[in-house]
């Protein structure tokens, strides 16, 4: 029950903290030295304003991260996927 401006600014906000909990899952399941350096590409695009929105789908190794990463910081960004 907001303006789409209003929601425009809540989903672009959403979409950061997504590319945030994303890459931080990703690099966690995969512990490979490749998504840090993706993790700064992508935040640059998004701090930039080319991303507006953003939606997580993951593995199930990685949503079983995803929810270790939420017992560990009770942020409910890591509860946010799809499968």
């Amino acid at each position: 029950m907001v303006t789409p401006a209003h929601r425009k600014v809540v989903v672009r906000w959403l979409a950061g903290e997504s590319i945030d909990a994303l890459l931080a899952i990703i690099t966690k399941s995969t512990q490979t030295h490749m998504w840090p350096p993706r993790h700064v590409f992508w935040k640059g695009l998004y701090d930039k304003g080319f991303v507006e929105e953003a939606w997580v789908a993951l593995s199930p190794a990685a949503i079983r991260n995803a929810a270790v990463m939420f017992e560990e910081t009770k942020d409910p960004i890591y509860t946010m996927t799809g499968s």
